[in-house]
């Protein structure tokens, strides 16, 4: 008898084959779903990366920027009462050329369509920059900031004007109490329809527009912005409440604290430079002034001709900028611890209230050439670590910190912190780590 158990019909074996196509189709179309989804992730993963590093690229190019203007040899500003200066940030770029404009508002800052517009990339000395969308970025800067028409004093003392929001509306930095940031600097994403109702449109005619890139989310627009107030921008991407995207904006700040470690360590070594030639002349360096001589405090518009002058056996204070010896020496015509305005960012922009000078007693103009071994200075790094035979030490006292107050400005309380109040004792202090206790930064000679 013959055993068909095992018997298969040719219609079962196509059923079994087609079975088998099947499945080895199946497969095929959830690896394909699989690898564009991996694609598609990879692929935003990868235009993250080059957003963030474009991001990363400008906030650099800028702070770099507001350091190399030409401050002492500027033809410009020989005569000139408005000088380039450290902390200067160039206008926006408002033609989509690559280089800022000339002008972005005037000082009193209520131009803030001209200080947000497209970065310049040219003028900062980049290629032509853009983010994981191929777009070119956007940049607003605070007023207080602002190359022209320059809003004075520029120094650490100066706040920031623009307020920021995180993702879920909470602010970050309040511009409203001070709290407000230098610069921003924006990668606007896909275009999107914002949420007023108004579909962007990056044709040929809207390319500076900004409402035509930059979103809006919690009532923040980004698309315009005021200093002093709320009224700022949102870092995106930013989600409603039913995982919409509604603003894909991707921003990068430039702080007032990050703006005022670059300006400090720029105006230390320049006034370090210029004591150093003082003493190449002098083969000794002048006496401070006294910190409570109110004749070194002056307003943007003024000229130091009398006061501020060195006091005899004073061994820390304000920079002088008279009687620097017993032969009533002066300082050279270009340096820019002299009182005039004239040609000196230094003196237009208040430097002399926010820097603290002292020398070691050997090197006075009765031991020349610092002769002497025994009153050198010390300086602790870090608050640690002493570092002893200095001959000058130079403060720069960095902005105000609670609980101090410089409506009154004769106390060097008011400027300085922990053992940089008690300069007799000739030992300093610096530290790394700028914080709200600390924020005294220092150099020395040598």
């Amino acid at each position: 008898m013959l055993n068909l158990s095992f018997y298969q019909s040719p219609k079962d074996k196509q059923k079994g084959l087609a079975l088998i196509v099947l499945m080895i189709v199946l497969a095929m179309a959830a690896s394909a779903t699989i690898y564009s989804r991996f694609n598609i992730y990879q692929t935003s993963i990868e235009r993250d990366k080059k957003t963030s590093l474009a991001l990363q690229r400008a906030k650099e190019a800028l702070i770099y920027y507001s350091l190399n203007n030409t401050y002492l040899t500027s033809p410009t500003c020989v005569s000139n009462t408005n000088c380039p200066r450290p902390g200067d940030l160039p206008c926006p770029d408002r033609t989509n050329d690559g280089t800022a404009e000339s002008s972005c508002g005037n000082a009193t800052g209520n131009n803030q369509t001209f200080r947000l517009n497209r970065l310049p990339w040219k003028t900062l000395g980049l290629e032509d920059l853009t983010d994981g969308q191929g777009e070119r970025l956007w940049y607003a800067v605070s007023n207080n900031y602002k190359y022209n028409t320059r809003t004075r004093p520029l120094n650490s003392d100066t706040v920031g004007t623009i307020t920021v929001r995180d993702a879920g509306g909470k602010v970050l930095y309040d511009a409203a109490s001070g709290g407000g940031v230098v610069a921003v600097i924006i990668s606007a994403g896909a275009p999107i329809n914002r949420q007023d109702g108004y579909v962007q449109n990056r044709n040929g005619v809207g390319i500076n527009t900004a409402a035509n890139y930059l979103d809006i989310a919690y009532g923040e627009d980004n698309a315009n912005f005021s200093d002093n107030n709320s009224n700022g921008f949102i870092i995106g991407p930013v989600k409603d409440g039913a995982g919409n995207v509604i603003s894909n904006d991707r921003l990068i700040v430039i702080t007032r604290d990050e703006m005022a470690a670059a300006m400090e360590s720029f105006v230390l070594t320049q006034v370090r430079a210029a004591l150093l030639t003082f003493y190449t002349t002098n083969a000794y360096y002048p006496y401070p002034a006294a910190f409570n001589d109110v004749t070194c405090l002056v307003n943007t518009s003024t000229n130091i001709t009398s006061g501020c002058s060195s006091v005899d056996k004073q061994y820390a204070g304000r920079i002088p900028v008279s009687k620097l010896d017993l032969s009533s020496s002066t300082w050279v015509s270009t340096s820019i611890l002299k009182g005039l305005r004239a040609g000196n960012w230094f003196q237009q922009n208040l430097w002399r209230e926010l820097i603290y000078y002292s020398m070691a007693p050997d090197c006075e103009v009765l031991t020349p050439n610092c002769s002497g071994v025994t009153q050198k200075l010390t300086l602790n790094n870090a608050l640690t670590s002493p570092v002893n035979g200095k001959h000058v030490v130079i403060l720069s006292a960095g902005k105000t910190l609670s609980p101090q107050n410089r409506a009154s400005k004769i106390a060097e309380s008011n400027y300085l912190e922990e053992e940089n109040v008690f300069p007799l004792d000739y030992v300093f202090a610096r530290s790394t780590t700028i914080n709200n206790l600390f924020n005294d930064r220092a150099i020395s000679i040598p």
